[in-house]
């Protein structure tokens, strides 16, 4: 988000704003499947919570692959616009220190994914967390995580008003 500031055009003030949400959304998904997971406090605790809470296990995932920049997820959106921002202005080294950065939270995030789907549990299916109304926030969020990045034209238009009103434009 730095660098998309630092670029000092409105495409770039743009892409931060899309950027910050991106990332907010997609942290706010995986604290949540977390929580649902009945506070994990270590990474084994995850195995397997795609079965024992599928619920949780469909949040963080839709949390990490919008921490990875995935396509079809509002982290790539940010990614994306990041990039055009960059080129726009000549910064081909920030464009590729974002495609590099995606290449990085392919790792960890893949791995997290990884995690929920295709380990074992080490605990048994009866000792799963109970999911309550608590966690509709999270659904919630990680629908908006993939739905803001298949239909994002309300998303842009913001972005770029505000953007705008940032630079001292008119919107």
């Amino acid at each position: 988000m730095l660098v998309c500031l630092a670029l000092g055009s409105q495409a770039g003030y743009a892409a931060a704003l899309v950027q910050l949400l991106a990332l907010a959304a997609a942290a706010l998904a995986l604290l949540a499947g977390a929580a649902a997971a009945g506070g994990a406090t270590n990474l084994a605790a995850l195995d397997g919570l795609g079965r024992r809470a599928p619920l949780a296990g469909a949040a963080f995932t839709a949390g990490a692959l919008g921490l990875m920049g995935a396509p079809l997820t509002i982290g790539f959106l940010g990614r994306w616009r990041m990039i055009e921002a960059a080129v726009g202005v000549d910064w081909w080294w920030a464009a590729c220190a974002a495609i590099a950065a995606s290449l990085a939270g392919v790792f960890y995030g893949g791995r997290l994914i990884e995690r929920v789907y295709f380990r074992r549990a080490n605990t048994s299916i009866e000792a799963a967390p109970r999911v309550g109304f608590a966690f509709a926030p999270a659904l919630i969020i990680a629908i908006l995580v993939t739905a803001w990045g298949m239909e994002p034209s309300l998303l842009l238009h913001a972005s770029n008003a505000a953007a705008s009103l940032m630079l001292g434009a008119g919107p």
